[in-house]
């Protein structure tokens, strides 16, 4: 509604009915009482909200305290309806004439120290703010409240600039700041986006350096607007200068930062070149050691316009930039961040101007490592460090070792990043340095092949460059790549291995240490139910290929290699146990098996079929991929029945191991009593979990 719209409305006469019913209600409120005043407000919301004609003097019926008390009472509401029904009061009473008059000391001078509706309505209930302002309309009568919260200053937030002159009018200080954690208001202002206020506040000569508690000037915050605000900060420069005072333009905040980070971090080139031919240093660092060109390289997009600008201004003025390779307190580098963040543009115009590739963070990286440990890194951008065509760029030291020993290879190939590293192969990488622990590139490469495939990528890629790597070597631990790939159980891995010529005759089988240490780490972490048992599933299916491979090679499993694998099985349950029937006996349910028979497994094999093999006749009938076919049949089925089937799988893949491995401890527990055949058709009618058991007796073990 329009200013003229709150006049006092004299159009027609008073409803006498309605004037009637309003005092009747406001006769029976106890005004002490919040809930009384809330149902009041309930009652007449009706009453006022169609009241046409000429409004009543509310004076007439209420006390000013009330008054006051019932306009808090609806600034200060949170709920949603209480929010729409105290704007209408509160328009109700700007309409109605009613205007706030302030209390009277004892010598008759107004009391300004006071907590009205509007500096709650600030808080609370936005939407009456401006209809309060109707109300408490006086710009010589600047309530504040207890914590230096001014009527001036809420118009200022709230882009009030009609108010704002009044106040300003009536002789109100534009730097009105009456406590140290009260805001600044022109800094208030522009926080707002105000930009009328900000600038009447500026030609009512505001201070534009004047700070709040967290250090922020005004420049500070027109740098953090995304849109066009060249044209304030020319403003608060003017406006300055008319009044002989200097703009501090690296003025830094508790943080140590200046308006010119600020404008960094926010995208905003214009202000970014205004500030710069302002004369802003280019060498300045906030708090954390980070300067300009730290929080250009950082940005996810690559600002090159941005970083030439600096460059280009600095030549322009004379200046030189000195810190192209600053380190920040956290060993953060200008080059480093670029590369990190694959900013090829800004990169590239850093080395042009001297960046040093091979400087070491506190880590030990250089910007190759950075590079390499970094969020997807571009190849071109390799190619681009390596490339002989750039005169200007100092050599980089592709085999430099961290803190760690770890060379940026070692990082392209923990985190997978292939055609990085098959550029650092053909730029000449080391491909058998070691890390402080004796990892190798090979040993990276089996540790993190969880897909079983990259090996091969790695000795492909080794080849195409006609590079030589230690198959064999040791890491601190003692252990080969090919030990690595056993305990991670890798079938595929473990083959490219051996065809690359791995060594079986001094071949250790990994303790349980290492051995399915991969287990520990992904059943640890994932809680879905499914997850596990498909990578339970996995797990079986994947290990007995491996001891396969190792045997076809010459390995020979011995009893201590196999009580290894057996205490994984143990450690984590990989067991048909009898309570896993007890809950769901899929052999008992004749729906289920009659649709086990449409489940193949093979074109003369299906799943009912595999049910009731005997383990000597599954060993020959089935391999690990076909019970992984099988488990994928699983999925649309309840846990109960997923999780028996699956466990039975596992049951009967795993059979004819822990049959083979319990045999004789079996045999030597019972004192060689029976002949060993006898034994072995005990041990069928036994469970693995029966069979592990013999063999962690006669070890000594439970």
């Amino acid at each position: 509604m329009s200013i003229r719209g709150y006049e006092c409305q004299r159009v027609a006469g008073i409803d006498e009915k309605k004037l009637e019913r309003l005092k009747n209600l406001h006769s029976k409120v106890n005004w002490q009482i919040d809930n009384e005043r809330y149902e009041f407000l309930d009652r007449i919301d009706p009453l006022i909200s169609d009241w046409n004609g000429q409004l009543p003097d509310l004076r007439d019926t209420f006390l000013k305290e009330q008054i006051d008390r019932l306009l808090v009472d609806c600034a200060s509401a949170t709920d949603e309806d209480k929010k729409n029904a105290g704007k209408r009061f509160v328009e109700f009473v700007a309409r109605s004439g009613y205007t706030d008059e302030p209390d009277l000391d004892q010598d008759g001078k107004p009391i300004f120290r006071r907590a009205t509706a509007l500096h709650k309505a600030a808080f609370n209930n936005f939407r009456v703010v401006e209809v309060l302002f109707k109300i408490y309309n006086r710009g010589d009568v600047n309530y504040v409240d207890e914590d230096g919260y001014s009527h001036f200053l809420v118009a200022c937030e709230f882009g009030l600039v009609g108010f704002v002159k009044k106040f300003l009018d009536c002789g109100v200080d534009p730097d009105l700041q009456l406590t140290k954690e009260s805001r600044v208001p022109l800094v208030a202002a522009l926080d707002a986006s105000h930009r009328n206020v900000a600038e009447l506040l500026l030609r009512h000569g505001a201070d534009p350096n004047k700070a709040d508690t967290n250090g922020l000037t005004p420049l500070h915050v027109i740098s953090c607007k995304r849109d066009n605000y060249v044209s304030i900060a020319t403003l608060l420069f003017e406006t300055s200068g008319e009044r002989h005072r200097r703009v501090q333009i690296d003025a830094q905040d508790v943080d140590g930062k200046t308006p010119l980070h600020f404008a960094i971090h926010y995208g905003n080139a214009n202000l970014v070149e205004f500030l710069l031919r302002r004369g802003a240093d280019l060498n300045l660092a906030d708090e954390d050691g980070r300067t300009y060109l730290h929080y250009v390289c950082a940005k996810d997009n690559d600002e090159i316009d941005m970083a030439r600008l600096i460059f280009e201004i600095a030549d322009e003025q004379h200046r030189q930039v000195r810190v192209v390779d600053a380190q920040s307190n956290f060993g953060e580098i200008p080059l480093h961040l670029a590369l990190c963040k694959g900013n090829a543009g800004v990169a590239e115009l850093l080395l042009r101007r001297g960046a040093d590739p091979n400087l070491a963070n506190s880590e030990g990286d250089t910007a190759l490592h950075a590079f390499c440990k970094g969020n997807n890194p571009d190849p071109d951008l390799t190619e681009m460090l390596f490339d002989p065509s750039h005169d200007e760029y100092r050599t980089v030291l592709i085999d430099a070792q961290n803190g760690n020993g770890a060379t940026p290879l070692h990082y392209a190939l923990l985190f997978g990043f292939w055609e990085v590293a098959k550029l650092l192969m053909k730029s000449g990488a080391n491909m058998n340095l070691a890390s402080k622990k004796g990892f190798t590139p090979l040993h990276i490469v089996c540790i993190d092949d969880f897909d079983d495939k990259w090996v091969k990528l790695f000795f492909e890629m080794c080849d195409e460059f006609n590079r030589l790597v230690l198959v064999d070597a040791k890491d601190n631990e003692g252990l080969t790549p090919l030990q690595w790939v056993v305990a991670y159980l890798l079938p595929n891995a473990v083959d490219v291995l051996l065809n690359r010529g791995a060594d079986l005759s001094n071949f250790v089988f990994p303790n349980e240490n290492y051995f399915g240490k991969e287990l520990d780490v992904v059943l640890s972490s994932t809680d879905c139910f499914e997850n596990k048992l498909e990578y339970e599933l996995d797990t079986v299916t994947r290990l007995l290929p491996v001891i396969n491979r190792l045997e076809e090679g010459g390995y020979k499993l011995d009893r201590e290699g196999a009580l290894t694998i057996m205490k994984v099985f143990a450690k984590y349950e990989m067991f048909e146990k009898s309570r896993d029937l007890e809950e769901y006996n899929f052999l008992e349910d004749e729906e289920f098996l009659a649709k086990a028979k449409n489940i193949m497994v093979k074109p003369d094999l299906s799943f009912y079929d595999a049910i009731w093999l005997r383990p000597r006749e599954a060993a020959k009938l089935l391999t690990p991929m076909d019970y992984s076919k099988l488990g994928e049949e699983f999925h649309e089925l309840p846990e109960s029945q997923k999780k028996a089937c699956v466990m039975h799988l596992c049951e009967k893949a795993t059979r004819r191991f822990f049959q083979r491995w319990a045999l004789e401890p079996f045999w030597e527990l019972i004192h060689h009593r029976l002949p060993i055949e006898c034994c072995d058709m005990i041990l069928e009618q036994l469970t693995n979990e029966d069979l592990c058991n013999i063999c962690f007796a006669a070890a000594g073990q439970s």
